[in-house]
């Protein structure tokens, strides 16, 4: 597939995808927290532990001024292309991504936690590349934004009442 040229720039050898966590539970999908993955130098998929990097997103679709690697060492730019993190960059067609994500997670009845990489390409149409049911990446979501299931934690602590 071919990523929107924006999404090319952090690394031209990988598709670079955004992970996209979403909690659904009565009746609703929420969108709890977002980042842009991206390969290391030279790599060809966007894996942090396979020598990628990962740059957090806020709930606006700009990047945080940082990004991490698999061993959580902080960075500002990306060490192949050299093209420093802006904080006023913007994901392009984020906010269409969050809505298709939201939709199919519907379809996951028995699933309330969901990562999906998604991609873009430069008309807008979004591609999920995978969904992660299992292993969601909060790690990496944290070291971003914090406790990301701040605003849910009313649900969370009723779950087995």
């Amino acid at each position: 597939m071919n990523q929107h040229d924006k999404l090319a720039e952090f690394n031209p050898t990988s598709l670079n995808t955004v992970r996209i966590m979403t909690l659904a539970y009565g009746g609703n999908v929420h969108h709890v927290s977002s980042m842009v993955k991206m390969g290391g130098p030279g790599g060809r998929i966007d894996n942090v532990s396979a020598g990628g990097l990962c740059i957090g997103i806020k709930n606006d679709g700009s990047l945080t001024s940082f990004g991490f690697d698999c061993y959580l060492n902080k960075t500002t730019r990306h060490p192949q292309t050299n093209l420093e993190f802006p904080d006023h960059y913007e994901v392009p067609y984020f906010h269409e991504m969050i809505d298709v994500v939201k939709e199919k997670h519907q379809l996951f009845k028995s699933h309330g936690i969901i990562s999906w990489d998604v991609s873009v390409d430069n008309d807008g149409y979004v591609t999920i590349v995978e969904c992660n049911t299992a292993w969601s990446g909060l790690e990496s979501h944290q070291a971003f934004h914090g406790p990301v299931f701040k605003e849910h934690m009313e649900y969370i602590n009723n779950i087995n009442s």
